[in-house]
């Protein structure tokens, strides 16, 4: 029985665990494709959040590069060379939200997983996380059930084919299971990442750091005023020659 209950779940493209990646690694997988990037960017309307922002300040808020994108007239005005067009691209946007804002981490030893964003909004940083969480819970919940309904298509199809006791029993089986995938998708509102720690509007910035760069900005003026007294001196002694 276990043996044809295996073979029947892979034709009916069932999954019954042992061996396959779990959900979790191919929802993170997913966050970071550019299909679900891309399509998250186009529902959200977040181009120019995403592309164009120069600063941002608690008094003003979002201050866009007027050289980039018009927020008046809502107009890309970037001067690019062909084949780039003033709006940027999925190719561009896509990579810029991969490298530069979102940051994905795994505990390989709790398998807890911590999403953040990089943005000079504080507040855009919080919705975006907000929104990131959602989006990929319903992209889950929506894939599991579209294959669970497939599955449970090719069994009922199956199960009115065989007049086989054993083999209808079968059947049953691998239809209860994928009736419990869809129940339990449509029940549970955070179905892949249930959220431990919600995102916060941070009151610190990221980066850069201020004393990495006090450190670093002593550390040049140091060393190029140095550089500067042993050349006068050479040249110096040079001319008394």
């Amino acid at each position: 029985m276990a043996g044809q209950l295996g073979g029947l779940a892979s034709l009916a493209g069932v999954n019954l665990g042992g061996g396959n990646t779990d959900k979790t690694t191919i929802a993170l997988e997913i966050l970071k494709s550019r299909a679900f990037i891309k399509s998250f960017v186009e529902k959200y309307d977040i181009l120019p959040e995403l592309m164009a922002v120069e600063e941002w300040n608690r008094g003003t808020g979002i201050v866009f590069n007027n050289e980039l994108y018009n927020p008046d007239t809502k107009k890309w005005v970037r001067e690019v060379e062909p084949p780039k067009q003033p709006a940027p691209s999925s190719w561009e946007y896509v990579k810029v939200f991969r490298d530069q804002v979102l940051q994905v981490t795994k505990d390989e030893t709790t398998g807890l997983v911590t999403i953040a964003v990089n943005h000079q909004s504080p507040g855009v940083a919080e919705q975006w996380v907000g929104w990131l969480i959602e989006e990929i819970n319903n992209h889950m919940r929506e894939r599991d059930i579209q294959e669970a309904q497939r599955s449970l298509e090719y069994l009922d199809k199956e199960l009115q084919s065989t007049s086989l006791s054993d083999m209808q029993q079968v059947f049953y089986e691998l239809i209860e299971k994928q009736t419990q995938t869809i129940m339990l998708a449509n029940v549970r509102p955070e179905y892949i990442f249930q959220t431990l720690d919600p995102a916060v509007v941070p009151e610190q910035k990221a980066k850069p750091s201020r004393a990495l760069i006090c450190i670093i900005g002593t550390f040049l003026g140091g060393f190029l005023s140095v550089g500067f007294v042993l050349i006068k001196n050479i040249f110096r002694k040079n001319g008394e020659k």
